[in-house]
């Protein structure tokens, strides 16, 4: 065995060999494929995996020179005490990683009590996306399910598809993937492929297998096999999207194209053909639209955000409202910037900057040749002291801007145009002297709603160009004000603080989208975030984009899956060479992943944006562009009008046309007269009352207490009051038990029924109460609990509780529905609950929704409480019709077990 620091000795010893400069040479020249003519004569068939051989061995030679394992090891050890107090600091804090939960899970489930308690619980276990699991998350699936089949362990169900694993920079890891799946095939066992596809045209599938067939190469642990997909019966005879002589798909040159020779206009580079494309893209976009194609059912994809900006420029020349899920400029939008600069106005009455950008915006729009009359008479200070409580010094800085209105020349060209900025000038600080104060007063809802109401600005920006986007992004902007205002707590320097940081850098985030009535939009999103959803014309852009390689050299991390390895103080650990080759060759892998996962987002039109690349193997690809070049075009006879399509595929080369520089004309936008103003500010105070009545009601609720919220208002509207009304769980007599006791028990009694016996222990009645109960309650809990278990298993309820188990198909069954109701204590989101009892009627098989009643009513008075819970059934039987899409709803039965009666009540 070598000792401690040999690899670094002998590294050294290489380069001090005679001749090792040279040997080097040669070994690059080798990695690259070039042996020479006579080499080549002598190597035949085997030239290629030399090739490879040496460009395998060249960077770990390379990696020696750089080994210093002994310093390597020491800035570890180093390094670990740091991390170790991390830990333990983050831990004492409450504050646990991802990482830390699963591994946490992992150390748990070693404990063999732990496991088996779990285990226990567990009779069916179900993972969906199982291709982006890791190794630890594989782990915790074996433990649970796997390890010790003897012993009681749930059924283990997987749902993946490894063509679609593109999560490796979240560590997710297909050989952890493989490796538990030959261990399942291995064992008992199955696996059945799905290969039927319910999304697109068969036209759109045949080009996904023409694509990407040839470059999934299949290497065990690293890239699966391909598997073609099938049509389904209701996709099979469907001919995608052809009007307007298009074709279900079709790839696109953006370029000048010498005809004859196949040139490509040299004068234009990456970024002009990125808009060249954009600008075809938005051009075939307004054109479906003109067709009634909806343009939410378009969507553009990047693989990185880096190429956004080009279709986003080209969408708004068309003047298309999109969604865009991360934008980098945000925060340097024109009525972004405006708005920003109003708020810090308000709260920091010494930001002269945002002062001067706030004159110039669109809510105010003093012109350039007010300045100097305007500064003159110190408006700046005289700003400043508005505090919203003299107003003295309001009158003192509104003559100030009244004297430099009056100071301005009259032969100012833009002065005519813009005539009416004295009184948006004085209305802006009338609204000065209103707001500021009132951030520390009024909650953050509140003072938001009264800024944005008091500036109007959304109202100016909806008359400009985009109006809707420019209204959305505002919306966008004062719903994030309002969280920043409360996540300040009070503290306006912060808050000013963030929004100059803000405006300053850039930083991701969510662009708003235009909402109703301006209709859909098209959307512009990364292909991994279009992972799992469809649309039906679908723009694959900018396939040059290449990915970068990353130096390890140049690098403090390399990760691989599961797996780190370090550069320390400029020491690399040996394994650093073969890590970063492994992550290579997933990266290599998963952008095939991509491809396929980006082509079948379509379900009638696929456009691919198109290069002239040449075709490269898998692993030495680093755009789509050179996996994509399988498909040998030949683009000199598409430039000539020859070969436009293939049959299954069009092919466009999309020359860029000359622009004039003149921009479209802006649609002259009708001033509404008095009355309309006044309708229509009628109509928003009406607007606005509604929404407060909305915003007051409650998300979600219950099934029991919308039955209670239902019934009650029933009665109050038949005339009676509201304390004939019985609780959720009536009260026995008075010299009975306390409601709060009777309500206990009655959870108690639910939890024992939901185990479906019949023989219930002393210590799982017990343990039931003591979950339900306060533990001063327990006992008169238990004791009442006990009386109820007594009477039901000694009445007729329990033998058919007991006859209908073979034919229960579940207990305890959360359900969720839509809420229905419009009444002001209604839900506006939905309504939960949990049906006790779901079982299939022996006689007739039709399903039935059960709901045990321990209200403590004689026999002879059920019928009296029956109606009060029709409301609650209805919200049961609508869920579960929903969720299974039967036919009719269900049955509806209430047990009541005291009196040991069943009434049904149905649909």
């Amino acid at each position: 065995m070598a000792a401690e620091g040999d690899p670094a000795r002998l590294g050294r010893a290489l380069l001090a060999l005679p001749g090792w400069e040279e040997a080097q040479a040669k070994l690059a020249d080798f990695a690259r494929g070039k042996f020479g003519k006579n080499g080549c004569e002598a190597l035949g068939e085997d030239a290629e995996a030399l090739a490879a051989l040496a460009a395998e061995i060249r960077p770990l030679l390379n990696h020696l020179r750089e080994l210093d394992p002994d310093a390597h090891a020491r800035a570890r050890s180093v390094l670990h005490e740091l991390v170790a107090a991390v830990h333990a600091r983050l831990r004492r804090r409450g504050i646990a990683s991802f990482g830390a939960l699963l591994r946490g899970a992992r150390d748990l489930l070693r404990d063999e009590g732990v496991r088996s308690a779990v285990r226990g619980e567990l009779q069916q276990l179900l993972v969906d996306e199982f291709q982006d699991t890791d190794a630890l998350q594989c782990e915790i699936l074996e433990a649970l399910a796997l390890d010790e089949p003897e012993r009681p362990h749930p059924v283990l169900f997987l749902v993946g598809d490894p063509k679609q694993s593109i999560y490796g920079w979240r560590n997710a890891d297909l050989r952890a993937y493989q490796r538990l799946r030959d261990r399942i095939e291995a064992g008992a066992g199955s696996v059945v492929p799905l290969v039927v596809n319910f999304r697109s045209a068969p036209a759109i599938l045949e080009e996904v297998t023409r694509l990407v067939e040839p470059v999934m190469e299949p290497v065990h642990g690293l890239q699966p096999a391909f598997e073609a997909l099938a049509p389904s019966e209701q996709t099979r005879g469907q001919a995608g999207y052809t009007d307007g002589d298009r074709g279900p798909v079709e790839h696109w040159l953006p370029a000048r194209l010498d005809p004859e020779t196949a040139a490509l206009d040299a004068g234009r580079g990456l970024e002009e053909r990125a808009l060249d494309e954009a600008r075809a893209v938005a051009a075939d976009v307004a054109d479906l639209a003109a067709r009634g194609v909806e343009l939410d059912q378009i969507a553009v994809l990047h693989r990185v955000t880096a190429g956004f900006e080009p279709v986003l420029e080209a969408l708004r020349e068309q003047g298309i409202p999109y969604l865009v899920e991360r934008e980098s400029d945000f925060y340097q939008r024109r009525e972004i910037l405006d708005v920003v600069a109003l708020v810090r106005c308000v709260l920091d009455s010494h930001d002269h900057l945002a002062l001067v950008a706030a004159l110039r915006s669109s809510a105010v729009g003093v012109p350039d040749a007010a300045w100097l009359p305007l500064w003159r008479e110190n408006f700046p200070e005289r700003v400043g002291a508005i505090d919203g409580t003299d107003t003295e010094r309001l009158a003192v800085a509104r003559a100030a801007a009244r004297r430099a209105a009056g100071a301005l020349p009259p032969d100012v060209p833009e002065a005519a145009a813009l005539e009416g900025w004295p009184h948006a000038l004085d209305d802006f600080l009338q609204a000065l002297h209103e707001l500021r104060g009132r951030y520390e007063r009024e909650a953050p809802e509140a003072f938001t709603e009264r800024l944005r109401e008091r500036f109007a600005l959304e109202a100016s920006e909806a008359s400009r160009h985009l109006g809707e986007h420019r209204v959305a992004n505002l919306d966008r902007f004062f719903r994030d004000l309002v969280l920043a205002l409360d996540q300040a707590a009070g503290s306006a320097a912060s808050l000013v603080s963030f929004l100059r940081r803000a405006g300053s850098v850039a930083r991701e985030h969510n662009e708003g989208r235009p909402r109703a009535p301006s209709g859909p939009a098209v959307q512009v999103l990364t292909i991994h975030r279009a992972k799992g959803l469809d649309w039906k014309h679908v723009y694959l852009l900018g396939v040059d984009r290449a990915h970068r390689a990353t130096d390890p050299k140049g690098t403090s991390v390399v990760r691989r899956a599961g797996d780190l390895g370090f550069v320390l103080f400029g020491w690399p650990e040996p394994a650093l060479p073969v890590l970063s080759a492994e992550r290579e060759a997933v990266e290599a892998a998963e952008r095939v992943r991509l491809l396929y996962v980006a082509t079948t987002r379509a379900k009638e039109r696929l456009v691919v944006g198109a290069r002239i690349e040449k075709l490269r193997p898998w692993r030495q690809a680093r755009t789509f562009a050179q996996l994509l070049a399988v498909r040998d075009v030949d683009w000199a006879a598409v430039a000539r009008g020859e070969g436009g399509h293939d049959g299954t595929a069009r092919f466009r080369v999309v020359a860029p046309e000359p622009r004039s520089g003149a921009r479209r004309p802006r649609p002259s936008a009708e001033v509404a007269d008095a009355t309309r103003v006044a309708r229509d500010e009628q109509g928003l105070r009406a607007a606005r009352a509604a929404a407060r009545v909305h915003a007051q009601r409650p998300f979600a609720s219950t099934a029991s207490a919308e039955a209670h919220t239902r019934e009650q208002r029933a009665q109050q509207q038949a005339g009676e009051t509201e304390t004939s009304l019985a609780p959720a769980f009536p009260e026995p007599p008075a010299s009975s038990v306390p409601r709060d006791v009777a309500r206990a028990a009655g959870t108690a009694l639910h939890a024992v029924l939901e185990a479906g016996r019949a023989d219930v222990t002393e210590v799982a009645l017990e343990r039931a109460v003591a979950a339900a109960a306060a533990p001063g309650q327990r006992e008169a809990v238990l004791a009442h609990a006990r009386t109820l278990w007594e009477g039901f298993a000694a009445g007729p309820l329990a033998g058919r509780l007991a006859s209908l188990a073979p034919h229960v198909v579940a207990r305890e069954l959360p359900v969720w529905v839509e809420a229905e109701g419009d009444g002001e204590e209604d839900p506006v989101g939905f309504v939960a609950g949990a049906v006790d009892l779901l079982y299939r009627d022996p006689e007739s098989g039709k399903l039935v929704v059960a709901d045990y009643k321990t209200d403590a009513v004689a026999a002879e008075r059920v019928d009296e409480h029956v109606e009060r819970h029709r409301a609650q059934g209805a919200v049961y039987t609508r869920a579960v019709t929903r969720a299974l899409a039967l036919p009719e709803p269900p049955r509806f039965e209430l047990w009541f077990l005291a009196a040991g009666v069943v009434r049904t009540l149905l649909p």
